[in-house]
């Protein structure tokens, strides 16, 4: 875990300043990449002693559900295409949690958390 945070320039207890890491959009945007590889490490179960029930957090295909859990916020109008999009990843074939959570994880709605 502490490499992946390390690639997106957020070493853990590294930062000097008492106040955390800057959440300015220019302090972040740089490390995009290394955040949707840590987001496909994490829900394809690509981190050492790291995981997340993908199964339970789907909530039986509930897509607004699975948005809540990952944003720590109910969906506005502006997420309704992510939700549709995590929906037809939970519904489709056999459906595919992780990668209904890599979907959350990996947009941009996510990134602004």
């Amino acid at each position: 875990m502490q490499e992946h945070l390390s690639k997106m320039g957020e070493p853990l207890y590294q930062w000097p300043m008492p106040d955390g890491y800057p959440t300015r959009t220019t302090a972040w945007t740089g490390s995009m990449l290394p955040r949707w590889n840590f987001a496909y490490a994490l829900t394809s179960g690509d981190i050492r002693e790291t995981g997340v029930d993908w199964d339970r957090l789907e909530h039986g295909g509930d897509a607004e559900r699975m948005f809540e859990l990952t944003h720590a916020r109910r969906p506005s109008k502006n997420d309704s295409e992510l939700v549709d999009r995590v929906a037809k990843e939970l519904n489709q074939g056999g459906g595919d949690p992780a990668g209904a959570g890599f979907l959350c994880l990996a947009s941009p709605s996510f990134q602004w958390r």
